[in-house]
């Protein structure tokens, strides 16, 4: 089940193999990329492990009810089995979810950025106010987060902001954040308040 992620299993063990070779611990450049390729596959491999040996457990289960011909093993067999279908239906739930996200899932950071549009001074407040956001965010999650270029205004504002993010799933949740924000409220700038 699950070629695609079995087929990650697969290179993630491949890796493993290749940490362990002389050749690759010596070529720093090639042990950097060795290692980046490894972490990012760590998770789905890991997951994809345990719900393999956990179809052999049910298939081990199985066996043994069939072959079982106390009532007492029987029953217990019965609830063993019934426990390990119970957690590879979520598993299987985990994995699909993992397919459905494709590559997103593996990979771990990004670089944003904000740039205030047309409105002046108050669009550059905007654009304070959604890095406060996302900084937030990136904090709540236990992210982390550097400042690469940031230009300010005179007001406190932002013109233009570049930041990078990294954390497990962090480009996974944020992919999709892009595009124009617009907001209509009454502007700091607004001197009658």
């Amino acid at each position: 089940m699950f070629p695609s992620l079995q087929a990650k299993l697969k290179r993630f063990e491949e890796l493993e193999a290749q940490l362990q070779d002389p050749a690759v611990l010596a070529d720093t450049q090639r042990l950097l990329a060795v290692q980046r390729e490894y972490g990012g596959l760590a998770k789905v491999a890991k997951l994809v492990r345990a719900y393999n040996e956990l179809e052999e457990n049910i298939q081990a289960a199985r066996e043994m009810l069939e072959e079982e011909t106390d009532p007492e093993a029987q029953d217990y067999a019965r609830a063993e089995l019934a426990e390990l279908i119970e957690q590879q239906q979520q598993m299987q739930r985990q994995l699909e979810d993992i397919v459905a996200a494709g590559d997103s899932i593996t990979r771990g950071g990004l670089i944003m950025e904000i740039r205030a549009g047309t409105g002046g001074e108050e669009a550059a407040l905007f654009a304070r106010d959604l890095l406060n956001m996302y900084l937030k965010f990136v904090e709540r999650r236990g992210w982390k987060s550097e400042i690469i270029e940031m230009h300010p205004t005179d007001l406190g504002g932002l013109r233009e902001v570049v930041f990078s993010i990294t954390g497990e799933e962090a480009y996974h949740q944020l992919q999709f954040e892009s595009g124009g924000h617009r907001v209509q409220r009454v502007p700091e700038t607004e001197a009658q308040g």
